[in-house]
């Protein structure tokens, strides 16, 4: 009768330091070698696509991922919405600074790195946060 009650799960807070390094890293190695390969317009186009998905990623799971547990869920539907919403505005307000400040951009360079930087950060994701 005197055994002490151990908890059925704990739940480990998401590794998001170690996310965004292995993000970062593998779109830097890819901008480089683009870079040195094709030419510096088309890596910087890369490059800047990536870093706009990544950092929409970044935004959503910063407020996504706060708060654990049945008591908090009221809190964690306020961070997925907000983190949402603003993942949103940043690739929205991102893609139209990247187009004004930047006429001569690589369009088809920009989107595919936008989308595939935003599958890899998934597949990074679920690789890491786990």
């Amino acid at each position: 009768m005197g055994q002490k009650t151990q908890p059925l799960a704990m739940i480990q807070a998401p590794k998001l330091g170690q996310w965004l390094l292995y993000s970062v890293g593998s779109l830097c190695a890819v901008s480089a070698l683009l870079a040195w390969l094709v030419d510096l317009d088309t890596a910087l186009s890369v490059w800047s696509g990536g870093l706009l998905a990544i950092s929409g990623h970044a935004y959503f799971a910063w407020y996504a991922f706060r708060y654990q547990g049945a008591k908090y869920a009221r809190l964690i539907w306020k961070g997925f919405t907000k983190g949402e919403a603003g993942r949103f505005s940043i690739v929205i307000i991102g893609f139209c600074m990247i187009f004004k400040v930047w006429p001569a951009v690589d369009v088809l360079p920009l989107f595919i790195s936008f989308i595939g930087c935003y599958f890899m950060t998934l597949f990074l994701g679920s690789r890491t946060l786990m």
